[in-house]
């Protein structure tokens, strides 16, 4: 519950939970795993925009929202020579995103 939004977040699952019918949803087990995956949605991320070089004249532009989506963008497209330029940009980036 320390978790920013999970004061939010349990407490209507609870309720959610308390509203379905059938024995699955009285089962101790079940019920404690959904309150805890319901904390998976308090989960926040810092969204993010970065811009990395691609070889010599390409850019590629990531951006990542509050969910987690990342999205990796070639403004000015690939081209056939650029898979080594590529493979470097994308282990920075996934160095950098962790």
């Amino acid at each position: 519950m320390e978790r920013p939004g999970a004061r939010d977040v349990v407490p209507q699952a609870a309720k959610n939970l308390a509203r379905r019918e059938g024995e699955a949803s009285r089962d101790p087990r079940t019920l404690v795993k959904a309150l805890l995956a319901s904390l998976d949605e308090t989960r926040k991320l810092e969204p993010v925009r970065r811009e990395y070089n691609v070889g010599s004249a390409g850019r590629a532009v990531l951006t990542r929202n509050a969910k987690g989506k990342v999205t990796l963008a070639f403004p000015k497209g690939l081209g056939k020579g650029d898979r080594e330029a590529v493979m470097q940009a994308m282990e920075q980036i996934l160095k950098d995103l962790g």
